[in-house]
């Protein structure tokens, strides 16, 4: 086994305190007949890659991860095919699972959202990063398949800077995940829309739904208000008549001032008012929003993103 460290500034104000980026190469998808090639790991500013030489170091490479993995509290992995690998592997080679908290991007509720209408590329770009490398899928297969025959260093080379791009990836995406603890400021009604202020962070301009989200010198939320007309229904509808000259409903201490003629008895399903507010344009269902405090707000984006 070969494990190489390397010292990474990352210009980013993120902070993964205690949780390590991790990201797997292998040589196929069977995780019975197939093993690992490189395991990356990304914490701290530090990309530390675990290499086999030879099959049958794999177990040597899984001591030396779970040696790495002490001081970390939760493990970041684009998709659940590494740690399920992983795990797998490591029961097979006598330990134990690993117990960690693991945070799987891809089922993170707001890139799921974001997933329908874009693929992994695209939401890079929207968290500021862009690969250098475009190899991946059976391109990058076959690569690894002839290191594995070859022991090429150019090949290996190529493996590892595709290993690391995915961590820098895992790491950007991560910035979505930590849209659930920003701190909103303020917020205001201009025209048909309320519009929530937030602490800066460094992401592109998205929306959900309905929904913008704007990163200016801050993060402005911009959630529509629509004007809707419901019915409440008046209960019990026995006390209520319908007075047809006023087109009005009103109830019984009133309508029995006024001659029975001039009075009719209602149903159920015809004994209500209508009323008209105005609602917040989000989700799957608009939500009435008189006198909704900052923190209301705030909680009905929370629904929306987590």
């Amino acid at each position: 086994m070969i494990e190489k460290i390397e010292h990474i500034k990352l210009s980013l104000n993120v902070k993964a305190y205690k949780t390590v980026f991790l990201d797997i190469e292998t040589s196929g998808l069977s995780k019975q007949q197939d093993f690992i090639v490189i395991i990356g790991l990304l914490s701290d500013e530090t990309y530390t890659s675990l290499i086999l030489e030879k099959n049958k170091d794999e177990k040597e490479m899984l001591a030396r991860l779970l040696k790495l993995l002490e001081s970390s509290d939760t493990i970041c992995t684009y998709s659940n095919f590494d740690l399920t690998f992983i795990n797998n592997k490591l029961e097979q080679h006598g330990f134990d699972k690993l117990v960690y908290q693991h945070l799987d991007l891809k089922k993170l509720r707001i890139i799921k959202k974001l997933y329908k209408k874009s693929n992994r590329s695209e939401l890079e770009l929207l968290v500021n990063f862009e690969r250098e490398m475009t190899i991946t899928g059976q391109p990058l297969a076959k690569i690894i398949k002839n290191y594995i025959k070859t022991n090429s260093s150019d090949m290996l080379e190529v493996i590892l800077s595709h290993n690391k791009e995915d961590l820098f990836s895992c790491f950007h995406l991560y910035k979505l995940y930590l849209l659930r603890s920003i701190i909103p400021i303020s917020y205001c009604k201009i025209e048909n829309n309320i519009i929530v202020s937030y602490e800066p962070i460094d992401i592109n301009d998205f929306q959900i739904n309905n929904v913008k989200f704007i990163f200016k010198d801050i993060l402005e939320v911009t959630i529509p208000i629509v004007y809707l007309t419901k019915k409440r229904f008046l209960t019990p509808y026995t006390d209520y008549f319908y007075i047809q000259s006023q087109n009005q409903i009103v109830h019984k201490s009133i309508a029995k001032l006024l001659p029975p003629s001039a009075r009719q008895k209602l149903k159920k399903e015809t004994c209500f008012i209508e009323e008209t507010d105005f609602f917040l344009d989000i989700g799957n269902q608009p939500k009435f929003c008189d006198e909704l405090t900052l923190s209301d707000f705030h909680n009905l984006i929370l629904e929306l993103i987590l």
